[in-house]
């Protein structure tokens, strides 16, 4: 992934992803708590139980649909031919931008 041109703009953009992912994260967590459980924790939790299946799915999609490169991209053309590891609808995230 690194010798992609476009990995600058895919750090930036997964960086912003996951730190809305963990204020979603920490907000369910809070509510079940029914206390502010505090950004640390909710961070903690997110990294033990969904950040592997994050950072898969943000790879795919990032490099599939959102991409300026993913006309001519060796790893997009990859990812196209390969099944997805998951499916329904993002894990930890609201939406896709």
């Amino acid at each position: 992934m690194s010798s992609c041109p476009f990995f600058q703009v895919f750090m930036e953009a997964q960086l912003r992803r996951l730190e809305a992912a963990i204020a979603e994260n920490k907000w369910y967590l809070s509510e079940r708590a029914g206390f502010d459980v505090g950004y640390e924790a909710a961070e903690e939790d997110f990294r033990r139980h969904h950040l592997a299946r994050f950072a898969r799915e943000f790879r795919v999609r990032y490099c599939l649909g959102t991409c300026p490169g993913r006309n001519y991209c060796e790893m997009a053309a990859r990812f196209a031919r390969t099944p997805a590891p998951f499916a329904g609808p993002p894990s930890g995230m609201a939406a896709w931008a």
